[in-house]
């Protein structure tokens, strides 16, 4: 198999990947696939805005989201920023400066939970807080201290958390968005 029949059967696979994806769109991620695909593209933020920072019941009743939604919403704004509707942009700044975030309690959780607010705090550093009450600055450098940490480690002693295989995309991922589109090098 020569090198161009390779890459055309890996094009070929990966558009039935995203056709999968996008046929059923309910999800952030399918949101990538949308754009990916150049269409469905007004399907985004009725997404967006179902998914993420949904308002919590209760006495105490908070826009709240997870982890896996902050660092998925924030790869999105930032990849596909110029494709989203100023609607969604509008939200997704909303719940980053307004909403409640857990971080979590596990490696791949405050990975992500880094990884999103360092994205979030270089998208609008001009805000005068972010989620937490602190200013962009201030959360851009705790998440810079404690994911230069996480880097050092994976390159010196790799990836750990339990050695599961199934951690290892919510590991590479996040870095991934980080050498795409952080502004510090």
């Amino acid at each position: 198999m020569t090198d161009v029949e390779y890459r055309k059967q890996l094009d070929t696979r990966g558009q039935a990947f995203l056709r999968q994806i996008a046929d059923n769109p309910t999800s952030i991620y399918a949101c990538h696939a949308l754009f990916a695909l150049d269409e469905k593209a007004d399907l985004v933020e009725g997404i967006v805005k179902r998914v993420f920072g949904g308002e919590k019941g209760g006495a105490f009743g908070r826009v709240a989201a997870g982890t896996f939604d902050v660092f998925a919403v924030m790869h999105l704004a930032c990849r596909w920023q110029k494709e989203l509707s100023e609607g969604t942009l509008d939200h997704i700044r909303g719940i980053m400066t307004q909403g409640l975030h857990h971080r979590g309690n596990t490696e791949n959780h405050w990975l992500m939970y880094y990884v999103g607010h360092l994205l979030a705090a270089e998208m609008w550093p001009n805000e005068p807080t972010l989620w937490n009450g602190l200013c962009p600055s201030v959360v851009r450098d705790e998440a810079m201290r404690w994911l230069g940490g996480m880097i050092d480690r994976t390159a010196r002693t790799g990836h750990h958390e339990y050695d599961s295989p199934q951690y290892h995309g919510w590991h590479v991922t996040p870095m991934i968005a980080l050498a795409d589109h952080a502004q510090d090098d």
